[in-house]
């Protein structure tokens, strides 16, 4: 039986559930990544330089815990916008989480 009474809101409201739980841990991973950065600038993984082909260091010292679906989707964002394509990183942010503009830019511009 559907919570609400109807299958879509249901199904909207799961979906609204588990893009929370994907934005949560990429704020949590861009965090780490800044408290990182903000004590060592020197550290591996402070300046996230890979070469191509090569995915950058993990944010944190806990990246297993992320699921790697959630990895690969950072590493789509991270991917274009060292490739300057900062609009289109920002795109897929809001594909990826349902957040605003504002918000999408703001992690973007964080990571």
């Amino acid at each position: 039986m559907a919570l609400f009474g109807n299958p879509e809101i249901d199904r909207l409201t799961a979906r609204v559930s588990e893009l929370e739980t994907k934005l949560d841990r990429l704020t949590r991973q861009v965090d780490a990544l800044r408290d990182r950065v903000q004590q060592d600038p020197s550290a591996p993984g402070a300046s996230a330089q890979a070469g191509p082909g090569e995915p950058p260091p993990p944010a944190s010292q806990h990246a297993a815990e992320i699921p790697s679906e959630v990895r690969a989707d950072l590493e789509r964002v991270r991917a274009l916008k060292r490739e300057g394509k900062v609009i289109p990183a920002i795109k897929l942010v809001r594909e990826l989480t349902g957040l605003g503009l504002a918000d999408a830019k703001r992690v973007v511009d964080q990571l």
